[in-house]
């Protein structure tokens, strides 16, 4: 994917879509003791991530972007003011 063809729509889509990968890890680690002890498996059910960690992830790639502008496209502060 190139740079152009990012868009808001698709950040925000692609944010929207995360989910908690720690909820998935406890749970496999959950489901293999349960195997162990010859116990019954629970059932697994996704979480999404807290709205902290989309903000932190869209900071991350404003900033990445402001990065990108600065370094290959020459913008500079001044530009932007």
């Amino acid at each position: 994917m190139k740079l152009k063809d990012i868009t808001e729509a698709k950040i925000y889509v692609a944010v929207s879509k995360m989910r908690n990968r720690k909820v998935r890890e406890r749970w496999e680690k959950q489901a293999e003791a349960a195997k162990r002890k010859g116990k019954e498996i629970p059932a697994y059910s996704e979480a999404q991530v807290t709205t902290a960690t989309k903000e932190k992830h869209l900071a991350i790639i404003m900033k990445s972007l402001l990065r990108t502008a600065e370094r290959e496209w020459k913008w500079s502060e001044d530009m932007l003011t």
